[in-house]
């Protein structure tokens, strides 16, 4: 990847190229899947953080990441993917995983659960409910939504000082965290270009 290809959007958050050409061609094909739907996208709304206001409305939403993992896309790394996640009524009806260079695709449908379309695999979610999985990002989070997750920490069974990619780590460590996403659980790990459809 070219130098010119690589910048920063914000101090220690890269974008490329790559994540910008992806959002645009993904949003197309993610508002022809479902007419009448508007996509958010992560470039999109860091520019713009007003276009989350779409999650309110009545339309359909889609939430993309279109390269999570950027920093590891562009130091040519093999682990990254995309991330798209369908909201409707202000409830996550379906989500989507997919690691290109490991050629696997995880979905989690509401009501459906959750497995990996190649092999059929169900992901299972464990029993105990006593611990969480899951990723947060809190570096940019509001001090006050900063301090509710801190305060909660102790829920969580492991804490990684920083993850590199929710879409690598999340269905490999985290088989539950997938399919939290469609249970009635707060889907909150995929951070939001509303081109209306």
């Amino acid at each position: 990847m070219r130098a010119e290809d690589v910048w920063e959007k914000s101090p220690g958050e890269v974008v490329t190229i790559a994540d910008q050409e992806c959002e645009k061609a993904l949003s197309a094909s993610l508002c022809a899947a479902v007419p009448g739907s508007v996509v958010i996208g992560e470039e999109a709304a860091a520019e713009d953080p007003a276009l989350l206001r779409h999650l309110s409305g009545e339309q359909p939403v889609w939430l993309l990441d279109p390269l999570d993992g950027t920093g590891a896309f562009a130091s040519g790394s093999q682990d990254y993917g995309v991330m798209a996640a369908l909201v409707v009524d202000s409830e996550t009806v379906l989500a989507v995983i997919h690691q290109p260079e490991h050629s696997r695709t995880f979905v989690a449908e509401h009501g459906a659960g959750a497995y990996e379309t190649e092999s059929g695999e169900r992901l299972v979610v464990p029993r105990s409910t006593s611990s969480l999985d899951g990723a947060v990002m809190k570096r940019f989070l509001p001090a006050d939504v900063r301090a509710v997750i801190e305060q909660n920490e102790h829920r969580f069974a492991t804490l990684v000082p920083q993850a590199t990619a929710a879409s690598i780590e999340s269905p490999h460590s985290h088989e539950a965290s997938a399919t939290s996403c469609c249970t009635g659980a707060p889907c909150r790990g995929i951070t939001p270009p509303v081109p209306s459809c």
